[in-house]
């Protein structure tokens, strides 16, 4: 957007206003380039969504966060002009443009005055006032779980998780491993968590929940050892997903082989949530039989099947929001351990 017109030097006055009542506020951090988080942008009732201000080299980026979207304006301080960033929008809800930010600068304008005038007293409204909805928080993801709802895993299956963790680390590692071989260790995976897979043989059980994706490795001769450690070496199947042996976004379960000093060891991997149970039983069976593995995050997985991890809730994206949560489990947000709101510190 150029400066010549009126609506273009008007923003950037009031830019420059806001400008010069930010750096009166104290700074989140200032190691290299500096963050200031300001006041929120209220475009509605019941609609509080927060604001930041990062200066870095010569440009001033200014963000307004909206649920599970962004808009950002950069100020080029040099050039005296205004440009509207590529928005993160899933809402659509707004757009980045001069009339919005004429609306967002006013306001926190007025804010910043107040809150420099009496930042004690601004923070007590703030944090009086501020919306349970837009607000943040977290709970243990036990007490997300609906109401008399069985937990992913039983009591017996949670310990026999637990006591295969080391086993799986402690196992001897294989001096050669083929393409059979790999695929009936992932076999011994598939089995345990998925039963409907039983009848079929390794290849087929692979073929039907892999990711398509194999790079070459069912192209390989069944037994040929050298073949399989020239091609894993070759990294010709890097960019490809041979060893997502259960297909999941962004990525599944992933039994992933490991090749140094001569031996090999495999990495069971998960990263979808929804597979968690599986990767579970997967792991539980694999240390079984006596396979050479290790969980990635184990501690990470228990604890989130236990439901002793926590969820974090707000309206932004990857939070749970507080109506979902209580459609979930109704009276759940009373557990919810909320952050402080935030305060503006004036700089003496």
């Amino acid at each position: 957007m150029g400066e010549r017109s009126e609506g273009s030097r008007d923003l950037l006055r009031r830019l420059r206003r806001v400008f010069g009542l930010i750096r009166r506020i104290r700074p989140e951090r200032s190691d290299g380039d500096v963050l200031w988080h300001g006041p929120f942008f209220i475009p509605r009732a019941g609609e509080w969504w927060p604001t930041r201000f990062l200066l870095y080299r010569k440009e001033l980026y200014c963000t307004v966060e909206l649920g599970w979207s962004a808009v950002t304006l950069v100020w080029e301080m040099d050039r005296g002009r205004v440009r509207f960033e590529a928005e993160r929008s899933w809402s659509g809800a707004y757009s980045s443009d001069s009339q919005l930010w004429g609306r967002v600068f006013g306001q926190v304008e007025r804010r910043l005055a107040g809150a420099l005038r009496n930042p004690a007293a601004y923070n007590r409204r703030v944090a009086r006032r501020l919306p349970a909805r837009a607000r943040t928080g977290r709970i243990k993801r036990r007490l997300t779980w609906p109401g008399g709802s069985r937990p992913p895993l039983t009591a017996r299956e949670l310990r026999a998780l637990e006591s295969a963790v080391e086993p799986g680390k402690r196992a001897e590692p294989w001096r050669r491993l083929s393409l059979r071989r790999y695929l009936e260790t992932a076999a011994i995976a598939y089995d345990a968590a998925l039963p409907e897979l039983r009848p079929l043989t390794p290849r087929k059980k692979y073929q039907s929940k892999a990711d398509q994706r194999h790079g070459g490795l069912l192209d390989l001769r069944p037994t040929d050892t050298r073949a399989f450690e020239a091609w894993y070496d070759s990294r010709d199947w890097l960019g490809a997903h041979p060893w997502e042996i259960v297909f999941g976004h962004p990525h599944g379960i992933l039994l992933s082989p490991h090749h140094a000093a001569g031996a090999w060891r495999f990495f069971l991997s998960v990263d979808a949530l929804g597979l968690y149970r599986d990767a579970a039983r997967m792991a539980i069976a694999l240390a079984a039989a006596g396979v050479p593995f290790e969980l990635t995050r184990a501690a990470d997985v228990v604890a989130a099947l236990r439901g002793e991890d926590w969820i974090e809730i707000g309206p932004f994206r990857g939070q749970m929001t507080l109506d979902e949560l209580e459609e979930r489990r109704r009276g759940a947000t009373s557990q919810v351990s909320w952050d402080d709101p935030p305060c503006l510190v004036a700089v003496r």
